[in-house]
């Protein structure tokens, strides 16, 4: 059974105004061999992709794919996904981050073993900013306020396409609509690393079984 759409994605996803139809004015046109991600739709598109898919750290081979799909969703750069069964899960664990996309839902964040000083992260399910949901309210704030748009762009060093999706997914908000995002984001990563370690213990358990076989 198909779950009726929360009021907030809604809500998020009336503010895209560009989803692919047309493209705003400050989309710079591709040349005859590139691809304009003004292009592609919203909710995104999967393609499937058989180029040889390789993510490593150091020496460690973390994913090994000729089977992913790259995801094309409006005013974003193409993101592979890749089939969990071609990622080596001994090398990860789930980390404490995780973000929230009115289109594709939450995505928890991967960190790779052995824990490091920096703990850097893997990104297989998501992806993350150098500024903090709080921080990009404030900014949008700013915008209201009446500064203008490329003033902000240059201040902060981010360019019109990201100001617009900052406005289609933050645009509106207070510090207390964050508040509940991310106490909803914490209950489903909860849930997300609870169901990862069972599906842990299920696997060595099969695989136990079928030494023992």
């Amino acid at each position: 059974m198909i779950k009726e759409l929360p009021e907030w994605a809604k809500t998020a996803q009336a503010k895209w105004r560009y989803k692919g139809q047309k493209k705003p004015p400050f989309a710079i046109e591709p040349s005859q061999d590139q691809e304009s991600v003004w292009d592609y739709p919203r909710p995104p598109r999967l393609v499937a992709d058989y180029r040889h898919i390789v993510v490593r750290a150091d020496t460690q081979i973390i994913a090994d794919s000729r089977s992913a799909y790259r995801v094309l969703e409006t005013a974003s750069p193409p993101t592979f996904y890749i089939p969990l069964h071609e990622v080596v899960r001994t090398y990860l664990t789930l980390g404490p981050q995780s973000s929230l996309c009115e289109w594709k839902g939450i995505a928890q964040y991967w960190c790779k073993l052995p824990p490091t000083t920096d703990r850097r992260n893997v990104e297989l399910s998501g992806r993350t900013s150098r500024f903090s949901e709080t921080q990009i309210v404030a900014i949008l704030k700013q915008a209201d306020a009446g500064v203008k748009v490329k003033d902000l762009c240059r201040e902060h060093g981010i360019s019109d396409a990201t100001d617009y999706n900052w406005k289609a997914k933050y645009g509106g908000l207070e510090a207390s609509d964050l508040k509940r995002l991310k106490e909803t984001e914490s209950e489903l990563a909860k849930l997300k690393r609870m169901y990862a370690d069972l599906a842990l213990e299920n696997r060595a358990l099969k695989d136990l079984i079928e030494k023992k076989l």
